[in-house]
């Protein structure tokens, strides 16, 4: 009884065999099939997958390839999967049918081609030539954690091959982040982004409404939170804005000197006004201040005029001197921000001065300039910077949870 069991197995394991050498081992050399484990396969571990036409074909790319350390072979469909680790007690085999499962060291001396006596450094492929053989990057190592980023689900971790990611959290923008296996060894692409302006929070969810939300603005590499105040999530165009808690405000006087004895009076002149501004407009790309929007400036008297400049006309007598009354004042206290310690104010207009212009702090400027007309004006659009001294809470503003539609 005993005798015919083993028999049978026997027959069973030839008629595998059979099998295998007449489907896709047709460029194997079938003396070597002890050295392979038959109907099992290492799960998990996979550098690269394609189509050969035969067993020797896919133990030959093993062994050329410095990060493989063991191959599955599908001698039904052909596929040639190598692997970067090696079957043990932590790595178990998985069962299926077949395939077959073979460690490169066992078939480097089965491979006649000069390639098996090269060593390649890692992430390399032995390339044999007539002239030579050379090595190569071929592969990038498995794919990165990535922030904000799930597991990343991939077929092969070679050149041309991509890896992806559903990005989430708070802040975070729901969407499939991509990496590519680039010709240098490097995963590189596109990763997981935040929030970074108000049109971004519309489309996480269009439920939000108008208030203070958390962004992290590109100019700041998409990496620094910064409040802003959304305004028009309801419609199809919302825009930035930044809330200033202290006043800022903008006078462009009515007065005017109209004699030899510079005396001021109010003159009929309709281009005077005087404006409080309670948000300042931003491009998050840049965190450049739109200087001439309005939406958030309280208008005191006359007409408004540019946040951040000083200016009038009231020198109508060129004896009288510089006109100075003219105001501007700027505080970002309290927002996180401040005028970047670069900007510049310079003089424009006819008969102009600058009785003050001072910068009493990182958060507040004062300027006090005129002239017939004129004053002084930002020599270039004013623009944000992070103020690191200003730690605002975290419930100073809403953290956006998106909804994942790809």
């Amino acid at each position: 009884m005993e005798m015919s069991r083993h028999f049978v197995l026997g027959i069973t394991f030839m008629l595998n065999i059979q099998t295998i050498v007449h489907t896709h081992l047709f460029c194997t050399n079938t003396s070597l099939l002890h050295n392979t484990t038959i109907g099992q396969m290492l799960p998990n571990h996979k550098i690269q997958s394609f189509t050969a036409p035969g067993l020797m074909i896919c133990a030959r790319e093993c062994v050329y390839q410095t990060n493989c350390l063991s191959f599955n072979f599908d001698t039904e469909s052909g596929e040639c999967e190598l692997t970067r680790a090696v079957a043990g007690p932590s790595l178990p085999l998985v069962s299926k049918t077949g395939y077959v499962y073979a460690v490169k060291l066992d078939w480097v001396t089965a491979i006649a081609e000069n390639c098996k006596h090269v060593n390649c450094a890692p992430n390399h492929i032995c390339v044999p030539s007539k002239t030579g053989n050379m090595c190569v990057v071929n592969d990038c190592g498995l794919p990165p954690v990535i922030d904000f980023g799930s597991s990343p689900e991939y077929r092969g971790t070679v050149i041309g091959y991509t890896a992806t990611y559903n990005c989430s959290g708070i802040g975070v923008k729901a969407e499939v982040a991509s990496l590519t296996c680039l010709d240098t060894g490097v995963w590189e692409g596109r990763y997981c982004r935040r929030v970074s302006s108000c049109e971004d929070v519309q489309d996480c969810d269009s439920s939000y409404v108008d208030g203070e939300y958390w962004i992290y603005p590109n100019a700041f590499g998409n990496d620094e939170r910064v409040k802003v105040y959304c305004h028009g999530l309801t419609t199809d165009s919302p825009v930035d804005y930044i809330t200033l808690p202290k006043e800022n405000r903008i006078l462009w006087p009515s007065q005017k000197m109209t004699d030899s004895n510079c005396n001021l009076v109010t003159s009929d002149r309709t281009d005077s006004g005087e404006s409080v501004f309670d948000k300042i407009r931003i491009t998050t790309s840049t965190m450049a201040i739109n200087q001439s929007d309005y939406q958030f400036a309280r208008l005191l008297s006359g007409i408004n005029h540019e946040y951040g400049n000083a200016q009038d006309c009231s020198n109508e007598v060129g004896t009288c001197g510089h006109a100075v009354i003219g105001y501007a004042k700027i505080d970002t206290e309290e927002t996180g921000l401040i005028i970047k310690r670069t900007a510049v104010w310079h003089n424009i207009g006819y008969t102009i001065g600058m009785k003050y212009f001072n910068r009493s702090s990182d958060h507040v400027i004062e300027a006090v300039c005129g002239g017939w007309c004129g004053g002084c004006y930002a020599e270039t659009p004013l623009t944000l910077e992070l103020d690191n001294s200003t730690v605002l809470p975290d419930g100073a503003a809403t953290g956006v949870t998106c909804r994942f539609n790809n």
